[in-house]
């Protein structure tokens, strides 16, 4: 950048530069209908309105979000709930084997 003009933005601070960007942006946002989209652009904005206009692409009621919110908590709280009463029974299946050793061992004795 060995332009005149960066010759003058060079020696400006960083916020100054900021700045500068920020009322440069907003100078190329009032004059908007003088920016031409590419074609590649014009079909993104056409396909985007049509999906948010096709009826299939409404997205989901509060009420099918919170039942599938609920049946998802149902379903992990049940795993959990397996999981916790398959790990009490190891528990006390390996606690009843070690009763019974020591009282195997203790009859020996």
């Amino acid at each position: 950048m060995n332009s005149p003009l960066s010759e003058q933005i060079m020696p400006l601070t960083v916020a100054e530069r900021l700045q500068l960007i920020e009322e440069i942006w907003n100078s190329i946002s009032h004059d908007e209908s003088e920016i031409a989209l590419t074609s590649a652009q014009q079909e993104e904005i056409e396909r985007r309105l049509e999906s948010y206009t096709d009826i299939k692409n409404q997205g989901k009621s509060w009420q099918e979000i919170k039942q599938k919110m609920e049946t998802s908590a149902l379903i992990v709280n049940h795993k959990l709930v397996t999981q916790s009463n398959e790990c009490f029974w190891k528990k006390t299946r390996e606690g009843i084997a070690l009763k019974s050793q020591e009282n195997q061992h203790n009859a020996i004795s």
